[in-house]
This record gives structure tokens, sequence and C-alpha cells, in this order.
């Protein structure tokens, strides 16, 4: 069980630096937190993924019973390469590990554009960097049993390379973890504008996807609540942030221009938001 708690400033204000707004993506209701759960004894499913000249499809499964996911690869019965999903442990009513396999999938198959796609809540520079940019890794990491985190289901824990789908992501119809690379988990700079930026859309009434909702997708702080005041999200534009300085060492990312400030944190491994107010 982990808790990493750091403190971030954001400051919004017209200017530069658009960010992409991918509209397409997973959904799926759910809920950040989760309580102690008992394990669900679950077997190594390896999802295929096509290859050669034969088509590969998930034949198998599911999170409980024998066996494991084959299909087809060159024709000549071998499996095409996929990735392997260790269940071990996962509790159906908190992760719906399918989505974690269709990640995987892609992931085998190096589809940067699919995930690009799918992965809305990441920023896409993220998806390149972290994602395809490390496939070996986390095929690697994928075929480790998970252990349960305050922040969701955590896949190579304490190794160089960890994969980490929070609640919200888990419950989609198609995870996009967050992962960790050599042992560090600050968040990169992209994804605390994209939160940010997700967050204000979100209240301006215009979200990144339709399917990014409160309820599906909880961006505010479960601890650090300062106010959220309409009028600066009503002034802010969510695409230009200004990065000024910022001191990774202790969490904190400082962002100054006129117009509205957001303050961020990070909580149990996720960035969240925790006020809004005039710059």
């Amino acid at each position: 069980m982990y808790t990493r708690t750091r403190n971030l400033t954001v400051a919004l204000a017209a200017g530069a630096l658009a960010a992409p707004l991918i509209l397409s993506g997973c959904s799926s209701d759910s809920s950040e937190d989760a309580d102690s759960s008992t394990s669900a004894t679950a077997t190594v499913t390896e999802t295929v993924v096509p290859g050669g000249d034969g088509g590969g499809t998930d034949n198998g499964g599911g999170d409980t019973g024998g066996g494991a996911d084959t299909g087809g690869g060159s024709g000549d019965g071998t499996p095409a390469p996929g990735a392997g999903v260790n269940t071990d442990g996962l509790d159906p009513a908190y992760i719906n590990a399918d989505s974690v396999r269709a990640w995987a999938t892609d992931i085998a198959a190096g589809d940067t554009a699919g995930m690009t796609g799918k992965c809305w809540t990441m920023p896409a520079g993220y998806v390149e960097s972290n994602y395809t940019g490390a496939a070996d890794r986390i095929v690697e990491a994928l075929a480790t049993a998970p252990i349960q985190a305050q922040d969701g289901y955590v896949w190579g824990a304490d190794s160089v390379t960890e994969v980490r789908v929070p609640w919200a992501e888990g419950e989609s119809d198609y995870a996009c973890p967050k992962v960790d690379l050599d042992g560090d988990h600050n968040p990169p700079d992209s994804v605390v504008l994209w939160t940010a930026q997700r967050f204000l859309l979100r209240e301006q009434g215009s979200p990144v996807n339709p399917a990014d909702t409160g309820d599906a997708y909880p961006l505010r702080c479960a601890y650090s609540q300062n106010p959220v005041e309409p009028g600066a999200v009503a002034d802010a534009d969510p695409e230009a942030l200004t990065i000024v300085t910022h001191d990774r060492d202790h969490g904190k990312w400082y962002l100054t221009n006129s117009g509205a400030r957001v303050d961020m944190s990070v909580e149990n491994g996720r960035v969240c938001v925790a006020g809004v107010e005039p710059a």
C-alpha cells in the first residue's frame, strides 16, 4: 500500500501551447476509492494480437478458471505475439481485467495511433514516451502478480517499471495506466497540465470527451479541498499554460501568468485539482 502526496501550483492564462483534444476513447462509471478487497483467484491470461498471415483473436478465459487466451499466428498453429496479463488476486468488483487486456494487446502490437485515440485521459506525448516507448518493459511488468494500492492496482511494484491502473481507469472499457519508469513516480509536466486542462474544459461545459465526467473520472483532490471559484474557471483559458519553473524533488510546479490559477496536488499516486482561483 503506497501513499504519496505532493503539492503543485499551476497558473493558467491566455497564450500559446495549445494541447490537442482527443475526442475518442473509453467510458465507464467509476469510483476513485475502493474498500479493502478479498483476493479472487485468477489465472495468467495471454492476450493475443494479430500476427503473420493469420488473424489473432481473444478466444479464452476470463478472470477465473483454467487456460489462457490463444489465437492464430502465422497459420501454422503458432500463437501470435501478445502481452500476458497476470490477474492473480484481482477483485472484479474493483477492476475490469478486460480493460487491461485490451490495452496490453495494443502495447504488444505497438499501436501508438490506436492508444492515442483511446487514451484521451493522457496527453498524446505520454503514449509515445511511456507506452510504446517502453513496450518491452511493460510486457515484463504485466507478467508479474499485481498488488492493490490506494490508487488502484499495480503491476511491477517497486521495480524499474511500474504499471499503475487507477480505479477509474480499471473500471472503464479500456484502461490507460500510469507507467512509472526507472523509479520516477513524479508525474511529468505534460500530465499535470493535461489534468488541469481537462478539469477546466469539463467545468466550462466542453470536456475533451463526452465520457469525461466527474463521476467517471474524478479530478478533484480528496484531501486538499481549496475553493473552485466559478469566475476564475469561466475566465481561464484551458489551452494556455506557461511553466516558469518546477521543483521535481519536492513535487512542485510553478506556473505564472495572468488569468486563473489552478492549485494541483498528487494524492495517492494520482494528479488532482486542489482549487481554482483568480491569478
